[in-house]
């Protein structure tokens, strides 16, 4: 039986994926968190329960689209995420780095000096770094493109040896985690 959404819960799945298990929570406006290097399945609830005051509610069943959608993309099948995005949390500065970082197309890299630049505010790059760290969706919302300016990988959450693999993924590449 699916649970329906309401404004005071929040439906999550938690699921395999290459770095462990992926979590992902969802609000009425679309996919809200998401977590890809879980050990256990009650680590997601509790980074829920920190940061949300609506209820968790596991909704495998309502979200196995948001979850084939994934493993299309892992089996590098999708380069597109056709779902809805809850992106409400980040600040304005925030929220246009992920606007522009939406645009940046499936295999493509980009710096954080370009990044900088496409939101107007050219010396702000450690600045964009800091708001990928804060993206809620990476993969979807895909920081994983951004690299340093001299071509080597820069930081990312959940660690480098995740972004290198979905570098490796979207180029074609095989990769290991």
């Amino acid at each position: 039986m699916k649970t329906p959404v309401t404004r005071n819960t929040l439906a999550y799945h938690v699921f395999p994926c290459p770095f462990g298990l992926m979590g992902i929570a969802v609000s009425q406006r679309g996919l809200r968190r998401l977590r890809i290097d879980l050990k256990r399945k009650d680590e997601f609830i509790k980074i829920l329960k920190s940061l949300y005051d609506e209820t968790p509610v596991y909704s495998p069943e309502e979200l196995k689209d948001y979850q084939n959608q994934f493993e299309e993309y892992f089996a590098g099948t999708r380069k597109d995420f056709t779902f809805p995005l809850d992106l409400n949390e980040g600040t304005p500065f925030q929220t246009k780095v992920w606007q522009v970082l939406s645009h940046i197309p499936y295999g493509i890299t980009r710096s954080y000096e370009w990044l900088a630049q496409e939101i107007d505010n050219p010396q702000a790059a450690r600045a964009t770094g800091s708001a990928n760290g804060k993206n809620p969706v990476p993969i979807v919302v895909p920081c994983h493109r951004i690299i340093k300016k001299d071509g080597s990988l820069g930081g990312y959450t959940g660690g480098t040896h995740i972004k290198q693999y979905l570098l490796n993924l979207e180029m074609g590449t095989n990769g290991s985690v």
